[in-house]
């Protein structure tokens, strides 16, 4: 998501944004209600998408970092960025991200020491991305999620611990979509493009199916039936 040699700036840069973000909220955003076509078609020329804000703050949330820093910043960013991304999540950010930060700052008694704080969200960015997604109600919202954790999965580096969170968080947003044709042809091609020997291309098979079988139970175990005769004809 970020090339190594700028992941020091990171926090900082978070943090810059996250003000910004704040600043521009308390000002109710008046320069769009001036001229709303413009600022919005100039924002929309160099912003990426809601979902592709999501998925990458996730992701650097997630990254293996010797304190739990990045996760905090990255998720203080997200809660100030709610608005951009979705209508629907700030209430339940304004819920779950505050208790989310206390966990990994370590001010509930059983939240983690120095060094373990993004080991801990990389443990709980499931539960986290669920409970994001059960708000929106849009299926070409949640339909877009998964086609950019999807394209993040393809230019990520084999067996690394970014593409297993992203299977994950795929699996999570295809248990989320109510698209369920989308789900169905989603699942069908990481059974049908995996390499079974690959260890970490199956875990990851494995992730998207799971996850996408807690809510599809019935659809994706129907997919699996349909492959799997298939597969031994």
């Amino acid at each position: 998501v970020v090339p190594a040699q700028y992941s020091g700036m990171l926090i900082p840069l978070s943090r810059c944004l996250q003000a910004l973000a704040e600043r521009r909220e308390r000002a109710g955003r008046a320069e769009e209600e001036e001229e709303p076509d413009a600022v919005d078609s100039q924002e929309q020329a160099r912003l990426p998408t809601p979902q592709a804000l999501l998925a990458r703050l996730l992701v650097v949330a997630a990254a293996p970092h010797e304190r739990g820093e990045r996760a905090v910043a990255a998720l203080q960013l997200l809660q100030a960025l709610h608005g951009r991304i979705h209508r629907a999540l700030g209430a339940v950010w304004a819920t779950e991200i505050p208790l989310l930060l206390q966990y990994l700052e370590g001010k509930c008694g059983k939240g983690p020491g120095q060094g373990q704080g993004n080991t801990r969200f990389l443990s709980c960015s499931p539960q986290f991305l669920r409970a994001s997604l059960e708000p929106i109600e849009e299926k070409a919202w949640t339909v877009g999620l998964s086609q950019e954790l999807s394209q993040q999965l393809g230019s990520s580096a084999p067996a690394s611990w970014e593409k297993l969170f992203l299977y994950k968080a795929l699996g999570t947003a295809l248990a989320a979509c109510q698209d369920l044709r989308h789900v169905q042809g989603q699942v069908l091609r990481f059974l049908q493009e995996t390499n079974p020997v690959e260890l970490s291309e199956a875990q990851g098979m494995i992730f998207v199916v799971s996850h996408a079988a807690k809510s599809h139970f019935h659809l994706v175990l129907d997919t699996v039936t349909m492959f799997t005769a298939a597969f031994t004809r």
